[in-house]
């Protein structure tokens, strides 16, 4: 089996795969109707935590730096151990990113064969059009791959007057690593505006460094979104070895 084929992203990787608590996504539907809903009970983002009102407590402040399922649903039993499809008080939530919504969610549904993959790049339904930073849910459904997008609870639609179907992310309004490097490769999108902007980290750099972390997405090997692997990691500082490795980076 190679990943050219949808069933190798209905296995487990070492980043998706539950353990020890694999049972607990024995009553959980792969429905993408309600797993938005669902996940946005378990996982907090900081900033919608914030932008209630609320502060997260102390032993939230790590989680964001726990890479494996696994460990996410260590953190979610050590502080309610009712099923994961009860309402939990947001101190028992997990405080994660845009990543680990989509890695529960794929971890579901690879649970129940469900072919899924992590898929990095840029939505322009957060800010202003502009293409931010984010992660999102790649789902093999009647025959091709739908982006899936597991942070847009009902709560998460309102807010960001988001009018499309999470289910269904259109390709315009969440533009994929590859896709982004190549458009503004050809001119049609600025570099200048992709990153993360509430930190000023934008630029050529940060969307070749998003290439990297989503071709080992796609390999099976899921980071965090701020991990990075050999040289990518000195592009911000030193523009000119980013120079040398365009045609590289295009081929990828």
């Amino acid at each position: 089996m190679t990943r050219s084929e949808p069933a190798f992203y209905a296995q487990h990787t070492a980043t998706s795969d539950p353990g020890r608590h694999a049972a607990l996504f024995d009553c959980i539907a792969p429905d993408l109707r309600t797993l938005p809903n669902l996940i946005s009970n378990l996982v907090v983002h900081p900033g919608l935590a914030s932008a209630r009102g609320i502060t997260l407590g102390p032993h939230q402040q790590r989680d964001r730096h726990s890479r494996k399922v696994e460990v996410l649903l260590d953190r979610l039993i050590e502080r309610d151990r009712s099923p994961l499809q009860e309402a939990r008080s947001i101190e028992c939530a997990f405080a994660g990113t845009c990543r680990d919504y989509a890695m529960l969610g794929i971890a579901i549904l690879r649970h129940h064969g469900v072919p899924a993959r992590l898929r990095g790049g840029f939505a322009c339904y957060f800010f202003d059009g502009k293409p931010e930073d984010h992660w999102v849910a790649e789902v093999w459904r009647d025959e091709a791959w739908h982006l899936v997008d597991f942070e847009l609870g009902d709560e998460a639609l309102t807010a960001f007057k988001v009018s499309f179907d999470p289910q269904d992310v259109p390709r315009d309004a969440f533009i994929t690593s590859p896709e982004a490097w190549l458009g503004a490769r050809r001119g049609e999108l600025d570099p200048d505006e992709m990153g993360v902007s509430m930190i000023g980290a934008t630029g050529q750099w940060f969307a070749a460094a998003s290439i990297a972390r989503d071709a080992a997405a796609i390999a099976g090997i899921e980071l965090l979104p701020w991990e990075y692997w050999n040289e990518t990691n000195a592009y911000a500082a030193a523009p000119e070895a980013l120079q040398h490795r365009l045609g590289d980076l295009d081929r990828l």
